[in-house]
């Protein structure tokens, strides 16, 4: 499957015209229905069933659903494992001075009376032509959601364009796995390499178990033994490691005292933050300080 060249040429002006995160309960379910606009939706974790335009589809982790306006579709969770998606209604085209923001409400939804036939196409509405109704992705959409969700919330007079951005990447990414230039890997290679972002970007916080299951759709257990086998250390360590090497740039870059750089880290003790440093690097963090000060 091939995403059409439209989408890569100048005329692709897209809008998120909502995003939001739904988690649903057992057997809970939306649709059928269609919509006026298009939609992506994200598959973050859990199971159920899908249908749009008549197929029928196993809904698990790591898949990207689209249906464009006139589409029937129907989603429903699972009873014992109900999935969590992300939803992000959008334009691919806009006119100069048309409105691109909305609200849920505002959102055009109207009950399908089967799931098979298209309904009329709204004018200026036209479909994408080339993009699967689903994908199997792996990982790497859910931080582009994350952020769409969020700078969704936010709405302040930069969200617009900042989503915009968020769209783009999210079309160009997508095009580009139709177009077999996209990653290959195991599905869970792409959750435990999102999880290592992650951990990236938290280093300077306190580590929570409970990121591993917020962050992936596999239990803690399973999720830290991929992880170790992937990278050859747990989660917990690896998070420890990144947490040093931040307490490193702190020490070079800042005049706060070891004690407050320990307290800033979340370490129990000052002692006990030397000695992980001392562990590590082969010296206590003042003396790494006044070396490279230095240098």
């Amino acid at each position: 499957m091939k995403m059409n060249r439209d989408l890569t040429q100048e005329t692709l002006y897209p809008a998120v015209r909502y995003a939001n995160r739904l988690i649903c309960s057992g057997g809970e379910s939306f649709g059928p229905r269609f919509i006026h606009d298009h939609q992506f939706i994200y598959v973050e974790r859990g199971t159920g069933e899908a249908v749009i335009t008549g197929q029928r589809f196993d809904v698990r982790p790591g898949q990207l659903f689209y249906y464009g306006p006139g589409e029937p579709h129907w989603f429903r969770a699972d009873d014992h494992d109900p999935f969590t998606l992300f939803g992000l209604h959008f334009k691919p085209y806009v006119r100069s001075g048309e409105e691109e923001w909305t609200a849920p409400g505002g959102l055009m939804i109207e009950p399908a009376s089967n799931l098979t036939d298209l309904h009329d196409v709204p004018a200026g509405q036209p479909r994408l032509p080339g993009v699967a109704a689903c994908l199997e992705t792996g990982g790497w959409p859910r931080a582009l959601f994350q952020e769409s969700v969020a700078e969704f919330r936010k709405n302040d007079s930069f969200s617009p364009l900042i989503l915009r951005g968020i769209l783009l990447q999210l079309l160009g990414r997508t095009s580009r796995t139709l177009s077999g230039g996209g990653q290959s890997d195991d599905p869970r290679l792409l959750h435990i390499t999102f999880i290592k972002g992650k951990l990236d970007e938290l280093a300077r916080e306190a580590y929570d178990p409970g990121w591993l299951e917020a962050w992936s759709p596999y239990g803690h257990d399973y999720a830290s033994r991929l992880f170790r086998r992937i990278y050859g250390d747990s989660p917990h360590g690896y998070h420890l490691a990144r947490k040093l090497e931040a307490s490193k740039a702190m020490l070079q870059e800042s005049d706060r005292s070891v004690t407050a750089i320990a307290a800033s880290l979340h370490f129990n003790s000052v002692h006990y933050f030397s000695r992980l440093f001392k562990s590590r690097f082969g010296e206590n963090p003042s003396d790494y300080r006044n070396r490279y000060r230095w240098l």
